[in-house]
C-alpha cells in the first residue's frame, strides 16, 4: 500500500523502481532532467523512525539510482534533498546537477540553478505521455544500469543502452568494457571474450612458465 506521499507524487504512473522499503518515482516536474523521488514505503515522518532494514536498503538504492543517472545525464553533483515541509512521509528529491541542458527524446531541460542550489520554481512539469515515456527509460536504465557501468565509457554498447535498446550488444575485446588498467588482459581472455555467448570456450592452452 502507497502512503499519500507516494501517491502524491503520481504512483503508480510514475513509478520507475521498486524495492522491499523504498520506491523510486519520477518526479513530475523537472528542475533537470532525469530528476526523481526516492520515497519510503513506511508511514513514518521522521527520517530516525525508519526501520533498520530501511536504512540498510539505501546503499542498495542509492548506488543503482546513481548509476543509471550518470548514464542518462552525465551529471557532475547528485543532490539528494529531504525536504518534508509539504508532503510528511520520509522522501528525497533526488536532482542530477550539470552545467547547460541535457536532452533525450525532444526534451531539453537547463540546469538553471548551477552551480548553486537547484532552481525548483522554474521545473519543467511533464505531461502524461512524457511521464509515460521518461519512467520507462529510466526504468530500462535502473534495471541495466550495473551492464552498463562496466561497459567502457562512450561505447556503442552504453550508448545502446542509454537509449533504451531491449538487447543491446557490446563488441569484444578490453577496449569495449570499463577495465581500470588492463595488465591481467590476455590472448586468452581475448579468445574467450570474442567466442561469448557461444556455449563452448576456444581450445587454447596456456603456454607454461619457466
Amino acid at each position: 500500500m502507497a502512503n499519500a506521499t507516494i501517491e502524491k507524487f503520481g504512483w503508480p504512473a510514475t513509478l520507475v523502481r521498486d524495492y522491499r522499503h523504498w520506491v523510486v518515482l519520477l518526479r513530475p516536474a523537472q528542475p533537470t532532467l532525469g530528476s526523481l523521488v526516492l520515497a519510503a514505503k513506511s508511514d513514518a515522518t521522521a527520517f530516525g523512525d525508519l526501520p533498520a532494514e530501511a536504512h540498510a536498503e539505501l546503499k542498495t538504492v542509492t548506488a543503482e539510482i546513481e548509476t543509471a543517472l550518470k548514464l542518462a545525464v552525465d551529471y557532475r553533483k547528485l543532490n539528494y534533498l529531504m525536504l518534508m515541509m509539504v508532503d510528511p512521509h520520509v522522501h528525497f528529491h533526488v536532482i542530477p546537477r550539470h552545467e547547460g541542458e541535457r536532452e533525450h527524446d525532444g526534451l531539453s531541460i537547463t540546469d538553471a540553478g548551477w552551480p548553486g542550489p537547484p532552481a525548483l520554481g522554474q521545473a519543467v512539469a511533464l505531461s502524461d505521455g512524457q511521464v509515460a515515456a521518461m519512467a520507462g527509460w529510466l526504468k530500462g536504465l535502473m534495471a541495466n544500469g550495473r551492464s552498463a557501468a562496466a561497459l567502457a565509457k562512450g561505447s556503442p554498447a552504453q550508448e545502446q543502452i542509454r537509449n533504451g535498446a531491449p538487447n543491446p550488444v557490446r563488441d569484444a575485446g578490453p577496449d569495449a568494457i570499463r577495465d581500470e588498467d588492463g595488465k591481467d588482459w590476455d590472448v586468452v581472455d581475448e579468445s574467450s571474450d570474442e567466442s561469448f555467448p557461444a556455449s563452448d570456450p576456444p581450445n587454447y592452452s596456456r603456454p607454461k612458465k619457466n
